[in-house]
């Protein structure tokens, strides 16, 4: 699967298909996601570990099962390119 159908299937419902969040996650275009605030660790660790809710009122993020390293990688460049892509809103 590529990051772009890995990142639909596995993040999607709550952060959107178009990465501008749901009414349950944040936008991963907002500007507190850009790489010197939240880097691709920071993702990692929510991906495997799941998140306490620090930045926004939608609760703690659970972990994400049944991912490898690769795949979680692959989500992260995905999220990144569109990032880079589409740019950050504040």
């Amino acid at each position: 699967m590529t990051g772009e159908s890995l990142y639909r299937a596995n993040c999607a419902s709550c952060h959107g298909v178009d990465l501008r969040g749901t009414d349950v996650g944040p936008s991963h275009l907002s500007i507190v996601y850009e790489p010197g605030h939240h880097g691709d660790d920071a993702f990692r660790s929510a991906i495997l570990n799941g998140a306490r809710q620090h930045h926004w009122n939608f609760g703690d993020m659970a972990p994400v099962p049944g991912l490898d390293a690769e795949e979680i990688d692959d989500i992260i460049a995905y999220v990144r390119s569109e990032q880079q892509r589409r740019g950050f809103e504040r």
